[in-house]
């Protein structure tokens, strides 16, 4: 809503606002690998964490642990790639699950999910994952249905999934 972008890097947080940038280093020296606008929050996802960054009293953004504060247990050596959001929940992907943040009432559901590439479809109707060798899955109600089993969900490497209007 600021008009700013957003990046992370190997540093930490870049954000940019049309003529300069602003380094937020990141709090456990790793790179950041996600990043997520949502209202007046960044979320950002990394080596070992994920959370989001909010301005504090000053206008300088400060990080909030979600692991941390929620007191989850990670895989050893996960890093988080994809960050997506549907209504109040903000998903969180690595290569073994997807944690989903309710951001309004901090409940927390993690549903175990591996796959070779972090890769998450939000379309009008729902949130799609595909797995390899399996399919492709909706996230309902915090679990995954099996959506199809075709082979070009099984055997292929899916790079977009869109909605079609039959015309």
């Amino acid at each position: 809503s600021n008009n700013h972008i957003y990046v992370g890097n190997n540093k930490g947080l870049l954000e940019y606002n049309g003529s300069a940038w602003k380094l937020y280093p990141s709090y456990n020296s790793t790179i950041i690998r996600s990043v997520k606008v949502i209202e007046n929050k960044v979320y950002t996802g990394f080596y070992m964490d994920f959370g989001y960054w909010e301005r504090d009293e000053n206008g300088v953004f400060q990080f909030h642990s979600l692991v941390k504060e929620l007191k989850l247990e990670l895989i050893e050596d996960e890093h988080f790639w994809n960050i997506e959001a549907r209504d109040e929940w903000i998903l969180f992907q690595s290569l073994d699950r997807i944690y989903m943040y309710n951001a309004l009432d901090s409940a927390f559901t993690v549903i175990d999910f591996q796959t070779t590439r972090a890769k998450i479809f939000n379309l009008n109707d729902g949130i799609y994952v595909q797995k390899q060798g399996e399919g492709l899955f909706a996230i309902r109600n915090g679990s995954l249905e099996i959506v199809s089993d075709l082979d070009v969900f099984k055997a292929d490497l899916i790079i977009g999934l869109y909605e079609w209007e039959d015309l």
